[in-house]
């Protein structure tokens, strides 16, 4: 198996962590930013969501519009 190599962070700030997001919504919104800073937007589709963190596609839905 191929390992990745690269490391980042996420910041997820206060308002975000203390708001009424659920918690796969929180990590989310940390994988959208860490993506948007490496290119500048968000390219990841539903599909890379739904493997990086091992829900369902009703389940990102649902995460991506809350």
């Amino acid at each position: 198996m191929k390992r990745n190599t690269e490391s980042y962070y996420m910041v997820i700030p206060a308002e975000v962590w203390n708001s009424n997001l659920s918690v796969n919504s929180i990590l989310a919104y940390g994988h959208i930013t860490v993506l948007t800073n490496k290119k500048g937007y968000c390219y990841a589709n539903n599909k890379y969501f739904e493997r990086v963190l091992k829900v369902s596609t009703s389940t990102i839905s649902r995460i991506l519009s809350e």
